[in-house]
């Protein structure tokens, strides 16, 4: 399995959203809601640009490699909320979606704005 790129500084590894065990390996969040990608050709940390849907949510587009090692890419759609809130405060409950609060704009995904 390869290690884990040095994460920058304020950032933490984003989990597998299928396998809360595991971490995707070059992908971290910041407490501000900023997803960065490590790019190996660089070598170094980039910001991945999110994407805003019609209901004003941001979702960033991860592609990545299954742990197995296999060459098959899983790329799969996430909210940016869910990747800060999982990093910093933990697994969400079944059916429980992230709360906007004190400030309701869905695009503010910093960490003391999530419930």
């Amino acid at each position: 399995m390869e290690a884990h790129p040095t994460l920058p500084a304020g950032a933490r590894a984003v989990h597998d959203p299928d396998d809360p065990r595991e971490f995707i390996l070059g992908m971290a969040v910041r407490e501000d809601g900023t997803v960065l990608r490590f790019r190996r050709r660089w070598g170094r940390w980039v910001v991945c640009p999110p994407e805003r849907r019609d209901d004003g949510r941001r979702y960033v587009v991860m592609i990545y490699r299954e742990q197995s090692g296999r060459r098959d890419h899983k790329r799969r759609s996430v909210g940016v909320a869910s990747l800060v809130l999982r990093a910093f405060k933990g697994p969400r409950p079944i059916y429980h979606e992230p709360l906007h609060y004190p400030d309701p704009n869905p695009s503010n995904n910093h960490i003391n704005n999530l419930r």
